[in-house]
């Protein structure tokens, strides 16, 4: 039997372009000529294609005969997050899924009736979750490298802010690319170097293994590009170098453009903390803390009482070693208070995800890696009255630290 189904709007359509974040909406709107039949319902299989599995959901029609389905609630249960610990040059993201729908239908007597299955929808999501505002406006263009179709390399797209930046020695920064399904256009970066007068000191090539295929999921690409990422690359390359260019090229017969700049910092006068974030985007994003900080700890006890007498040679004698109050379990959890350097106001729109951020990392250098923390702060707040401002954030890491019993 032929299907009724008429597909009315899906995430394939122009300014989706196949491309959605998984966190957002993933509005399907679609219509039947056989809703007047007996225990209508829209039958709909909802599959992730890169592990197989697949629900089913039956719904009865709106009050105008349409269905309004949205796929966000399956295709966030798969999805994971990405951020490269200790290891160096271009990384697979796995932040990435394709989601296929079939929008059908089933009806008739007895029940359960007929079925007959639609046309498979594909489209892309990641790990992205964009605020409504922001959604509202949304095209997918804005967040998909492709150098095909007239690039305006004046801001080249990527998952990442790139805004210049700050790198310290033994810390991370990172690049987050999401190129087009199907193209080839990042198989390779350059690294341009200069010295404190700002001339060119070498230009260098890192090449993306992950480039040949134009697979989607090797599409989505990552690379750590701080002081630590490159010299896990090449330890020679940011020898005496001030700051550096990460560039990108169209072809062959252009010239590179600039990606984003970084300035290295190597000698500050207190103990770098590096937080790395996860931004709306489903990039992470870095803010280097190189102000003094502030290191807290906070017990918690649980103690029973026991009685300091007892019994010598048949007298009850004080027992001055006696804990009157004996701990069972002490906790301690430690926390930090950082300050960032001075920030420009830009910068203090881009720190909001980290106030805000499910998922953020202390950079503890290459020797330990990253702990998990979470900012405690209940509110941020965004003061412009003057031309210097810094960001303090309160953070807990989020494991205990158990001592023994007394």
């Amino acid at each position: 039997m032929a299907t009724g189904i008429t597909i009315l709007s899906k995430p394939t359509d122009a300014l989706y372009y196949g491309y959605v974040p998984c966190y957002n909406n993933q509005w399907f709107v679609a219509s039947s000529i056989y809703t007047a039949q007996p225990n209508f319902k829209y039958y709909i299989v909802v599959t992730d294609l890169l592990s197989g599995y697949s629900v089913t959901e039956k719904f009865l029609p709106n009050p105008s005969g349409k269905l309004q389905f949205d796929a966000s609630k399956f295709s966030e249960l798969l999805m994971t997050n990405y951020i490269p610990v200790n290891v160096y040059g271009f990384q697979q993201n796995t932040s990435i899924r394709k989601i296929r729908v079939n929008i059908g239908e089933i009806y008739g007597s007895p029940l359960p009736g007929t079925i007959t299955s639609g046309t498979d929808i594909d489209y892309i999501v990641w790990n992205g979750s964009l605020e409504m505002l922001t959604f509202s406006q949304y095209n997918s263009k804005n967040y998909t490298w492709d150098l095909s179709t007239n690039p305006n390399l004046n801001y080249p797209v990527l998952l990442s802010d790139l805004a210049d930046d700050y790198t310290f020695n033994n810390r991370s920064n990172f690049l987050y690319w999401m190129v087009l399904e199907g193209q080839t256009d990042l198989p390779k970066i350059y690294l341009r170097t200069y010295n404190a007068a700002g001339s060119v000191l070498n230009t260098y090539t890192i090449t993306n293994g992950y480039n040949s295929t134009g697979a989607y999921q090797t599409n989505m690409v990552c690379i750590d590009v701080g002081k630590k990422g490159i010299d896990g690359i090449n330890a020679s390359y940011l020898v005496g170098v001030e700051y550096y260019d990460i560039m990108a090229e169209i072809n062959s017969n252009l010239a590179p453009f600039k990606v984003k700049r970084y300035t290295i910092k190597c000698s500050p006068r207190f103990d770098v903390y590096t937080l790395h974030y996860l931004s709306t985007t489903g990039a992470y994003e870095t803010l280097h803390c190189s102000k003094v900080a502030e290191l807290n700890s906070t017990k918690t006890s649980t103690t029973f009482k026991r009685s300091p007498w007892t019994v010598v040679s048949n007298v009850m004698t004080l027992d001055y070693s006696v804990a009157v109050e004996q701990p069972t379990i002490v906790n301690v959890q430690n926390g930090l208070k950082l300050n960032s350097d001075w920030v420009t106001k830009a910068e203090l729109l881009k720190y909001k995800d980290l106030f805000s951020s499910p998922d953020v990392k202390l950079d503890l250098g290459t020797a330990q890696g990253y702990a998990s923390v979470k900012v405690t702060n209940g509110t941020y707040v965004s003061k412009n009255n003057d031309k210097l401002r810094n960001l303090t954030f309160d953070l807990l890491f989020t494991h205990n630290n158990q001592r023994q019993k007394g």
